[in-house]
């Protein structure tokens, strides 16, 4: 009974591993563009603003805000 449990627990540990390497493997990086808005207090940027996000390697991304900006679209 206890050397099933060791081989139990050596394959959980197994399967685990990989999923905690490739999780530290993501990367991270900034991204902004340039586009068009209805923002009434954008009206001095030509309605132009800079959307700011997170994207990662792993396809996730996160919004981070946006902001007036004289931008070129």
């Amino acid at each position: 009974m206890r050397k099933w449990f060791q081989n139990l627990s050596d394959a959980m540990v197994d399967r685990l591993v990989p999923k905690a390497e490739a999780a530290a493997a993501v990367q991270c990086w900034t991204e902004q563009v340039c586009s068009r808005t209805m923002i009434p207090m954008c009206h001095q940027t030509g309605f132009r603003s800079l959307a700011t996000r997170r994207v990662c390697s792993d396809g996730t991304s996160t919004w981070l805000g946006s902001q007036c900006a004289n931008c070129t679209l």
